[in-house]
């Protein structure tokens, strides 16, 4: 049996149970997982193998990595019990997710494929000073050329996003809530993602087409995604195995 149990919100919870649904379809095991608001299609449940002895916990290895190998080998039960955010781990099964992990609030404005989606995560990440600063989506803004750049953000009163709309006239914000939100973001060709789990997980199961990230040496200390990351470190954006990121090296 793969047990899983969640940690953080809602983007975290979804990828929790993507391990562990990953896990229970590799081994042929049992999956019980509780359900996540506003993603009604994910199957939180799958018929297997019931194995409830010889207890194995993924937060053993840390945060964000474990040895999947021996995982794959163990013979016993398995709790998913951390956060699992290395993309590594679920590409082979991405058409599963794709059909799965669909919000059931639909946006009510739709993106056009020239546009660029920019999401900005800010609000607690602003607070605790470990969100991408203005000058890296001025960035983006200034050297991805599309159309329009269509903000997505939970704080569209921050001074940043309001700098941001003060650009051009082709600087939109679209404001509705974090489902319909998540679900303009899968509907995006071209998403430029903020250090999220958020974005990151509606741009890699959308149908988007480029998903870029910035990465920069001076921020390396204080962001939640690392320019060169360690083991137990958020490594989501890995070009070799998705060639549909585009992570930006300032």
């Amino acid at each position: 049996m793969v047990d899983v149990t969640y940690r953080g919100d809602t983007s975290n919870q979804i990828i929790e149970w993507m391990f562990g649904y990953m896990i229970a379809k590799e081994k042929g095991y049992c999956l019980n997982s509780g359900s996540i608001h506003g993603f009604s299609k994910i199957p939180y449940h799958l018929q297997g193998n019931v194995v409830n002895d010889n207890l194995l916990k993924t937060s053993q290895w840390g945060c964000q990595n474990c040895e999947l190998d021996d995982i794959l080998n163990h013979n016993g039960k398995v709790l998913v019990d951390s956060f699992l955010q290395k993309v590594k781990f679920f590409q082979k099964y991405l058409p599963d997710y794709q059909r799965y992990v669909v919000s059931d609030y639909t946006t009510n404005v739709m993106p056009n494929d020239n546009d660029l989606t920019i999401h900005l995560r800010l609000g607690d990440y602003e607070q605790m000073g470990i969100n991408l600063p203005f000058k890296f989506y001025e960035w983006g803004i200034n050297n991805l050329k599309y159309n329009n750049y269509i903000l997505i953000t939970d704080s569209p009163y921050s001074p940043i996003v309001q700098n941001l709309l003060l650009i051009g006239d082709n600087i939109k914000i679209i404001h509705q809530d974090k489902y319909r939100d998540f679900d303009f973001i899968q509907k995006s060709k071209n998403v430029l993602i903020s250090q999220s789990s958020y974005s990151w997980l509606a741009s890699w199961t959308g149908v988007s087409e480029n998903i870029y990230s910035i990465f920069h040496n001076e921020f390396t200390t204080k962001c939640m995604w690392k320019k060169d990351a360690g083991y137990d470190d958020i490594v989501l954006t890995d070009d070799k195995i998705d060639k549909r990121f585009k992570n930006i090296y300032l």
